[in-house]
């Protein structure tokens, strides 16, 4: 896959104008890679359905009769998506409740006719992906320099799980939000950041977090790259309000208005203001269990047991066999993301970046799933919107050439196996 795209982006390096903007280019490179990768996902999910059996979709509503180029995108979650739109939040399949799907994504979709939704789906999923990894690269750069910017935008779209970037899932979505708010708050557009926040609160469950990093960038100004600020620039903070900002503080606490936005919403809707925490207990998510997924994970790698099967028809291709690999590379990809956040503690990069990077992998990792089955469930797609992990790694990789020679294969192969299993209704992440 990468040596496909690297021709396609040095194809069109050649061919580029001179004093070319760096807003073109970012934008240009994004999406060469971008689509070049999905043209080769796509061809990948189309083998993979006339060579391997699949199993029935995830939910009994079934799969929307589309073109298979595109109804390969739509697995899984993106079946509650898309009844969401529909019907909004006034039903349920067994147990589990819609309630954990937070509620901008599918909104967008439901502005579109009933017949178009699904084709929606797809294309807010795709344009969302390439704005996002602009605003990925247009950050990198500032920070980083143009090379270091290119490698971690390949990296993100190389990632096994880069392909719920393009699914109907809402990994592109909230990455935009996430990378426009920082982006905005570098750039000291403090309302811009804060309605970008918003969108984020609106869109998954740790959007509201976006609050600590955005504080954060409104209380250093932006000048300060690590939390080491000093006494003597505090107490004169202290000493003088009028050095405080409180311009800035109000548009970065809009996250918070945006999740009890969505609790209000509930409670008018359904009567259940808390119902997203409910449901997260009827998918086998307890806070009760902080931080158990990892032991978890090694005990059921090395004392594998069949999974009873609970919910039906969903969980008969759990199998042992099928457990222990899935195990393998929740735990791994699990390792590695401690691994990248140790090392932006460790990095000169923005703090924020280091603040939001932790608190995104902390949620999931203090809210492990059931332990018989996968308790880093879904972890290495959760994973895949903490942009600034990818950033060090390409910094990383920029000294270090052996990682550069190392990744790019990697992550595609992975990539290419779990889209492949993705197809076809396997569970993935």
């Amino acid at each position: 896959m990468e040596s496909v795209i690297v021709a396609s982006q040095e194809s069109f390096a050649s061919r580029r104008p001179q004093g070319y903007p760096q807003e073109l280019h970012a934008l240009a490179y994004v999406a060469i890679w971008f689509f070049a990768s999905r043209l080769i996902l796509t061809a990948v999910g189309l083998m993979a359905l006339q060579r391997f059996p699949s199993y029935p979709p995830a939910q009994p509503w079934g799969i929307p009769a589309l073109p298979q180029v595109f109804s390969i995108w739509i697995r899984w979650d993106s079946q509650w998506y898309l009844r969401i739109a529909a019907q909004g939040y006034t039903f349920h399949s067994g147990s589990m409740i819609p309630e954990v799907f937070y509620p901008l994504y599918p909104a967008l979709i439901s502005l579109f006719p009933r017949g178009a939704q699904s084709y929606a789906a797809l294309g807010i999923s795709w344009s969302a992906a390439i704005a996002a990894l602009w605003f990925v690269h247009r950050l990198a750069e500032s920070v980083v320099g143009r090379a270091v910017a290119d490698r971690s935008i390949r990296y993100l779209v190389l990632f096994p799980t880069g392909f719920y970037l393009s699914a109907a899932y809402t990994e592109s979505l909230f990455l935009l939000c996430s990378a426009a708010a920082l982006w905005a708050a570098q750039q000291k557009r403090w309302g811009l950041a804060g309605w970008a926040a918003f969108a984020a609160a609106l869109t998954r469950n740790i959007g509201i977090l976006l609050v600590i990093p955005l504080i954060f960038s409104a209380w250093a100004g932006g000048k300060e790259n690590r939390p080491g600020v000093g006494l003597r620039r505090v107490w004169k903070r202290l000493r003088h309000p009028t050095l405080w900002g409180w311009h800035k503080y109000g548009p970065v606490l809009l996250p918070i208005a945006g999740f009890f936005f969505w609790v209000l919403y509930l409670d008018v809707l359904t009567g259940k203001p808390t119902g997203f925490l409910v449901g997260e207990g009827a998918w086998g998510r307890h806070t009760g269990s902080l931080f158990l997924g990892i032991p978890w994970a090694i005990n059921n790698l090395l004392h594998p047991v069949a999974f009873p099967n609970v919910w039906g028809g969903v969980a008969a291709n759990w199998s042992i066999y099928t457990r222990g690999m899935h195990n393998a590379i929740d735990l791994s990809s699990t390792l590695l993301w401690i691994g990248l956040v140790v090392g932006l503690w460790r990095s000169r990069l923005p703090f924020a970046w280091t603040m939001w990077t932790t608190l995104g992998l902390l949620v999931p990792l203090a809210a492990p799933a059931t332990p018989t089955l996968y308790p880093l469930a879904s972890l290495p797609r959760y994973c895949l919107v903490l942009f600034p992990a990818f950033i060090l790694l390409a910094q990383w990789a920029q000294r270090r050439p052996w990682i550069d020679t190392l990744i790019p294969p990697l992550f595609a192969g992975f990539q290419v196996l779990l889209f492949a299993m993705f197809v076809i209704h396997d569970w993935v992440a």
